[in-house]
């Protein structure tokens, strides 16, 4: 993985729209924003990387909120890194 790859499958969590599909999808952002974090470590996060990895997670977690409420958990477009 490499510089930002971990946005492909954060975009499809907040993309899915299928409720059975979301929690597999936000799984599988946070696993791909761990391997940036932890795996990655010869590539350095600058700070414009770790803002966007921080307001992802909060998206994620945002979106599993919704969930647990019973809300649709629709994402504004601009929430969408």
């Amino acid at each position: 993985m490499g510089l930002y790859d971990w946005r492909k499958p954060y975009r499809a969590a907040v993309r899915e729209t299928d409720i059975t599909k979301r929690q597999d999808r936000i799984d599988e952002a946070r696993q791909a924003i761990e391997r940036r974090l932890v795996e990655d470590r010869s590539l350095a996060v600058n700070v414009a990387e770790f803002q966007a990895i921080d307001h992802a997670l909060s998206v994620l977690l945002s979106l599993e909120l919704k969930m647990l409420l019973g809300k649709s958990g629709n994402v504004r477009r601009s929430e969408v890194a």
